[in-house]
């Protein structure tokens, strides 16, 4: 009796299981444990001073007084956080804010990381005398940073992630 009792358990089981790969997997059920945040895009002036101060506080990056955010991405959704942005800096402060940078700049010929490509605004060929910087912090997170001239103007390309 005990074996037929195990024996229909299974039974049921197989079929559940067979349900869910049917119908998908479990994409229909909500997981509290798996909550994810939300993607945010700013483009101009929604790009606003408080979104560069998060971006100072997720990134340790000082940016001098002027500085001017273009476009942001925050990619919450998905397991892995990430952000990118593009900011306009003063000419004059480029300088200091190499200076502070957290890490070293390179040589360049570390590969810079591609989060941003999917981005229409994300056009690092344009820039012209680059330096990049890239470093692991600390809780498995990784930042890089590109800054050059587009023009006249000094543009840093943000490029942050979290495993």
């Amino acid at each position: 009796m005990k074996r037929l009792a195990t024996l229909a358990i299974l039974s049921m089981l197989s079929l559940f299981v067979l349900a869910i790969l049917s119908t998908g997997g479990l994409s229909w059920m909500k997981l509290p444990f798996l909550s994810f945040g939300d993607d945010t895009q700013l483009s101009g002036t929604a790009f606003d001073q408080k979104t560069l101060d998060q971006v100072s506080k997720i990134t340790g990056l000082t940016f001098p007084d002027g500085t001017q955010g273009l476009e942001y991405a925050y990619f919450g959704s998905g397991i892995d956080d990430s952000m990118v942005a593009k900011i306009r800096i003063p000419d004059w402060k480029k300088e200091e804010f190499m200076f502070n940078l957290p890490f070293a700049p390179d040589d360049g010929t570390v590969p810079f990381h591609i989060m941003g490509a999917g981005q229409p605004w994300w056009k690092l060929e344009t820039l012209t005398d680059r330096s990049t910087a890239s470093n692991s912090l600390p809780h498995a997170q990784h930042l890089s940073v590109i800054i050059g001239h587009q023009g006249d103007e000094v543009i840093v390309y943000v490029s942050w992630h979290c495993t």
